[in-house]
């Protein structure tokens, strides 16, 4: 191989490893400041990510952590903003059981972020709900 493309080739996949994607989610300090459900219904929240860890219009967020649902054969699980609105991978249908999700979201409009479980059969039934709380959002 000529030295010239050698060179160029090595510096191509330093600048390749050593760039830092521009959509790259940061973890997010939160809490989850409220949590109401019936039937024994459970949702543990275990991380919240957001593009430079804050949640403003156009921002990705992700949020990770399991579920226990017990009150129904199936229900939605919905990552939602109240007072706000997002659009993308935001809710997924759950069984009977224990397992794990992994929801993201484009915020279009700024809101209050929760998780909630809804009745499969009416997204407008809700099972119960996680507030979750960014401990130092973002500004």
């Amino acid at each position: 191989m000529h030295p010239f493309v050698h060179s160029v080739a090595i510096l191509v996949l330093l600048t390749a490893c050593t760039s830092s994607p521009t959509n790259r989610l940061d973890p997010v300090s939160f809490h989850c400041a409220k949590t109401c459900f019936d039937g024994g219904d459970e949702i543990e929240i275990e991380s919240v990510s957001a593009r430079d860890g804050a949640f403003h219009p156009g921002s990705d967020i992700e949020v990770r952590g399991h579920y226990h649902l017990r009150s129904r054969q199936r229900a939605r699980l919905c990552l939602g903003l109240t007072g706000g609105d997002v659009e993308g991978d935001s809710w997924r249908e759950v069984g009977r059981g224990a397992g794990e999700f992994d929801l993201t979201a484009r915020v279009i409009t700024s809101g209050a972020p929760h998780m909630a479980l809804y009745s499969y059969d009416t997204a407008y039934n809700c099972l119960g709900n996680c507030a979750i709380v960014v401990d130092h959002p973002q500004r």
